[in-house]
């Protein structure tokens, strides 16, 4: 399963980033999470993790793989079968605000099937956590 979905935010690259990377502030402008823990303390960096628990879905660990500061970062959760990676893209627009891309991607032994169950939820998931961001970005 791969999944996307891009929108407009009329904010400064730094302001969407900021709010992007504060990832357990995410439950106050999404409701597609309950409760986001971090792992340890510092900045969002490669390896850092996040236990994130999301409604209808089990508990899972996120481990971000790669990080660009103000331009993405990449996190994965690995359950049996599956592995599920989700991307945080953001570019500058010429008016100053952000584009920005939030992706979803399924793979593994199991992820055809798993997909036959999850797909509408993490589609929706993602629709709500592209538009929660642009709300809390701009008010």
């Amino acid at each position: 399963m791969h999944y996307s979905v891009t929108t407009d935010i009329d904010v400064s690259l730094q302001r969407a980033w900021a709010a992007l990377i504060d990832v357990q502030t995410y439950p106050r402008w999404t409701r597609s999470m309950t409760t986001v823990c971090r792992g340890g303390a510092g900045e969002l960096e490669v390896g850092s993790t996040a236990r994130i628990k999301q409604p209808w879905l089990p508990r899972t660990v996120w481990t971000v793989t790669r990080f660009e500061q103000e331009r993405s970062f990449v996190w994965q959760s690995k359950a049996r079968g599956v592995t599920t990676i989700a991307g945080h893209f953001l570019s500058r627009r010429a008016d100053g605000g952000v584009t920005v891309v939030l992706t979803v991607v399924q793979d593994g032994p199991l992820a055809k099937a798993l997909s036959t169950f999850t797909a509408g939820i993490v589609r929706r998931y993602v629709d709500l956590d592209a538009a929660g961001l642009k709300r809390s970005c701009e008010t």
